[in-house]
């Protein structure tokens, strides 16, 4: 007699009774990805560069709040400024020469800065000037474009930005169509051959004396602050130790920034009623190691660095995430609270005072600051307080630094991979992952082995999801791509370890999707014959991933394959599968001056309504994933999701209604099946009764006539 058997728990039929958790929200996953990766900047010492909606590297990045928030009030004008502004004022672009030092940046931001909302961008200075009115004219008609009546400020253009007449005319003729302006700074010793070339050249005048400049930089500071009283610039500057400090940080010949500077450690040394002379004289002679080296080895102890660090990781979350994650770290650099021996061996306590550093205190010393924020939850949009550093290129040099010149490899690895690759918000697992992938361009078989040999076979989904995110990255580096690939193929191709095939499927559709979606589609292609739920559920979120990579491109060729799957006994299951999860996964927030200034689209929906060769493909899938019943309460829970968006919104409805009306013509087998999930909706037992909808459904039907 046979002894019954257990059934397998990785298979679809033993979970295919309810939802048991949510798909990913592929966009939102997206957005945070992209958002993540130009947090930790560049690739091999240049500078990082964006993608626009059109996949074209857009070589720009907007001017931080650092940089020219303190050239609005603070700026001192330069000798015949007036002539400067006079000659630039009505022209889309011109060349600013000057001497080195003598603040070329900030008077191209000054002169950019009007009007003072101008949106200014930094261009890189390797930028392909050749190339650049082109960018700029195709920028205007993207997806999501630039602002228009923006500034370009062009620092230092490097030789291979080659100025030429010619090239400068067509370069002020796209910036016209844009509304914008363009400021060029090179060095008086650079040569300008050409005579067109010299017609854009406006000449900056010697700047004010430093101790003008230092004045004006410090009031401006100090009158922001709450504890300085009145005239507090003046007191601090008038005192005779305070000068000598001063006159042997700035020499004759010193920068304008770095008179700027020094305005900075002042203000940080400053507690309301005197400068800390010791403190500020140890910075001012640290000054020339470098103006990083000053400010982390300005942090007093290991909680400030561990909350610079998890600054640098978590750069532009919410604040509470950012604090949690750093005492994460800091209890893992910093050791056991202390104990101590007078006859019975006791904690002291606190070992560390709750009060010690009140927030403001905090985030002047880290250069950092907090911001309300909008976000989309799952309730609807609501206000966060996110903590991020003023100055946007911080972040990356913190953990350059970090990791080169402190022997804290294995913490920092240890620290990502356990205690913040698990945390409850995808926000900072996405940024912990990004965070991996940098450190992975630095030693890739060190954090392989470290971290994410371990994440990829771990039993949590969420877990194995951060192997993804962090060799996005390194996928991005054409010197570490190879081992990327053999990474992702490796656990492809191990029937041992489906965990680390799970994990394939997202490694290959987030790291490797951007880069050739085909070979990403034939390896999910290959995984979808297996029967096992943790593998189904990787795939389906991987096509969600190509969707929102990619909409135009990947939409139809995922759609494609989930219908070909539909068709082969091998695939069917796995393809029903991922269909449901792509139909609750999948939303799109569309802007409207109604609902708030949004509403939710199911993204299958929106295709289905604004893509008319897709609608078809959506009406056949959903046909035959209703007549198949496979796994019924999935089928439920995607159309249902579906209907709850329609009941909310007026326009969702209709096009819900409509699509739904096309489906149930498809045989009258169908149209009993979309009945019965119409009057679901308004059962007795039904907590939440979708009326609205159910009844927009109905009259559609009597409306077609649908047999």
């Amino acid at each position: 007699m046979a002894v019954p058997t257990e059934p397998d728990p990785t298979t679809l039929d033993a979970r295919h009774s309810g939802t048991a958790g949510a798909s990913l929200n592929a966009a939102k996953v997206e957005r945070l990805l992209r958002q993540a990766v130009s947090n930790v900047g560049p690739l091999g010492g240049t500078k990082f560069v964006p993608l626009r909606a059109d996949r074209r590297p857009a070589p720009v990045r907007e001017i931080t709040p650092l940089v020219s928030d303190p050239v609005r009030p603070a700026f001192v004008a330069p000798e015949n400024w007036g002539k400067t502004r006079d000659t630039a004022r009505g022209r889309r672009l011109i060349i600013l020469r000057g001497e080195p030092g003598h603040g070329r940046a900030a008077a191209a931001l000054r002169l950019l800065l009007q009007p003072s909302h101008r949106p200014i961008f930094d261009l890189d200075r390797d930028v392909d000037l050749h190339q650049l009115p082109q960018w700029l004219d195709d920028d205007v008609t993207g997806d999501t474009p630039l602002p228009l009546r923006d500034g370009f400020a062009l620092c230092e253009p490097s030789g291979g930005a080659d100025l030429a007449g010619w090239m400068l005319h067509q370069l002020t003729g796209a910036l016209a169509r844009r509304d914008a302006r363009m400021v060029v700074t090179v060095g008086i010793d650079r040569a300008l051959d050409d005579d067109v070339v010299r017609d854009y050249v406006v000449t900056l005048g010697r700047p004010q004396p430093h101790a003008v400049i230092l004045a004006s930089h410090l009031r401006w500071r100090l009158g922001r602050r709450p504890d300085a009283g009145a005239n507090a610039a003046d007191r601090i500057l008038a005192d005779a130790a305070t000068r000598e400090i001063i006159r042997g940080a700035v020499t004759d010949d010193a920068p304008v920034k770095l008179v700027a500077d020094l305005a900075v450690m002042i203000d940080q040394e400053f507690d309301g009623a005197a400068v800390d002379l010791d403190r500020l004289a140890e910075r001012v002679a640290e000054r020339w190691a470098g103006d990083f080296d000053i400010w982390f080895g300005a942090l007093p102890d290991v909680r400030s660095r561990s909350f610079a660090i998890a600054l640098a990781v978590l750069n532009g979350l919410p604040y509470d995430d950012v604090v949690r994650a750093a005492r994460l770290l800091a209890d893992r650099l910093d050791g056991p609270p202390q104990v101590v021996t007078d006859g019975t061996p006791m904690l002291w306590q606190p070992w560390r005072d709750p009060f010690a550093d009140a927030r403001h205190k905090r985030l002047r010393l880290l250069c950092a600051r907090t911001r309300q924020i909008m976000i989309l939850g799952d309730f609807g949009y609501t206000a966060i307080e996110i903590v991020e550093y003023i100055d946007g290129g911080r972040p990356e040099t913190v953990l350059e630094h970090v990791w080169h010149e402190y022997q804290l490899h294995r913490s920092l690895l240890d620290w990502l991979r356990d205690a913040l690759s698990g945390d409850p918000s995808e926000g900072v697992r996405i940024w912990a992952g990004t965070a991996l992938g940098r450190f992975a361009t630095y030693a890739f078989d060190l954090v392989h082995g470290t971290a994410l040999q371990a994440l990829a076979v771990d039993a949590d989904r969420r877990r194995r999801d951060v192997v993804a995110y962090a060799l996005r990255l390194p996928a991005r580096d054409a010197r570490l791509l190879p081992l990327v690939r053999r990474l992702a193929n490796r656990l492809h191709g191990n029937p041992a370890a489906p965990l680390g095939q799970a994990t394939s499927a997202r490694l290959h559709a987030v790291a490797l999707g951007p880069l050739d979606v085909d070979p990403v589609l034939e390896k999910l292609d290959r995984l979808a014959i297996l029967d096992d739920h943790r593998i189904a559920w990787s795939i389906a979120d991987s096509l969600a991933d190509l969707i929102v990579q990619d909409e135009d491109v990947n939409a139809p060729l995922v759609l494609h394959r989930i219908a070909d799957w539909l068709g082969d006994r091998r695939r069917n299951r796995v393809a029903q599968w991922a269909f449901h999860l792509l139909a609750q996964s999948l939303r799109t927030d569309v802007e409207t001056k109604a609902y708030a200034q949004w509403m939710v689209w199911p993204g299958l929906l929106l295709l289905a309504d604004q893509r008319s060769e897709l609608r078809p493909l959506l009406i056949g899938i959903w046909d035959r994933v209703l007549n198949t019943g496979t796994f019924p309460d999935r089928v439920e829970a995607a159309i249902d999701n579906w209907a709850s968006w329609a009941e909310s919104y007026s326009e969702v409805r209709t096009a819900f209604a409509r699509l739904l009306t096309a489906i149930a013509g498809t045989s009258p087998r169908t149209r009993a099946l979309v009945l019965r999930h119409v009057a679901r909706w308004t059962e007795p037992e039904n907590l939440f009764p979708m009326r609205a909808t159910a009844d927009a459904v109905k009259h559609s039907l009597r409306r077609n006539d649908v047999p």
